[in-house]
């Protein structure tokens, strides 16, 4: 996460969060999570609290691009042994 230069966060800030994320209906709420690390600008939060509903809908979200990362294959690049071959 990060967060602007006038609003620094420090290890142990308690925080609630607001997550929108892409192509979901609803926010995900996190009612309760505290700062683990702070580097610069950037922070990580440990989830404290939060809904069973918010909870099951991150893990599908995790899940899906998780899965997405495992199938992905990059575009193949042809070699120039290839390339005169088709005269390319």
């Amino acid at each position: 996460m990060q967060s602007s230069q006038h609003d620094r966060r420090r290890k142990g800030d308690f925080l609630r969060l607001v997550i929108d994320i892409p192509r979901q209906p609803m926010p995900l709420h996190v009612p309760l999570a505290v700062v683990r690390w702070t580097h610069e600008q950037e922070f990580g939060v440990e989830f404290i609290r939060m809904e069973p509903k918010d909870q099951q809908d991150l893990r599908e979200v995790i899940n899906r691009a998780d899965a997405k990362i495992q199938s992905y294959e990059p575009p193949r690049r042809s070699t120039n042994k290839e390339r005169k071959a088709s005269g390319t």
